[in-house]
């Protein structure tokens, strides 16, 4: 996988001589995306580019893929730390970012209690 990265990293390191004191200052190089002058890229640009790509798809946004993946690692019993880790979070921000959809079996408790409270005493009719 790292050798799909050389060429971008090589043009990259070509692009920060080309640019020489234009280059972003305090900027190392180590992004992997970033444009011609070295800076990094705003998170909307993700956003954006994602929407591009998408074109006449229904609208989703990048964040709800992120939601989507968390939610199913964590169907898959992956530990909230390591969950928060691959998404760039800590385990507090990817509580308060992502909420995990509640599973059926979740539920059953909720659709008891309910069902209890509206059943009909038929006796009394």
């Amino acid at each position: 996988m790292t050798g799909a990265l050389e060429a971008p990293y090589k043009a990259q390191l070509d692009e920060k001589e080309a640019a020489g004191a234009a280059w972003a200052a305090g900027v190392d190089g180590n992004y992997v995306c970033c444009p011609e002058l070295g800076a990094p890229l705003h998170p909307d640009r993700y956003s954006d580019e994602f929407q591009r790509i998408a074109g006449e798809l229904p609208k989703i946004r990048l964040h709800d893929t992120r939601d989507s993946v968390n939610d199913y690692l964590e169907r898959l019993d992956v530990p909230e730390t390591l969950r928060a880790a691959w998404l760039g979070h800590t385990v507090a921000v990817n509580r308060g970012a992502y909420l995990s959809a509640p599973r059926p079996e979740e539920l059953a408790v909720i659709v008891d209690t309910l069902g209890g409270l509206f059943k009909a005493d038929v006796s009394k009719v």
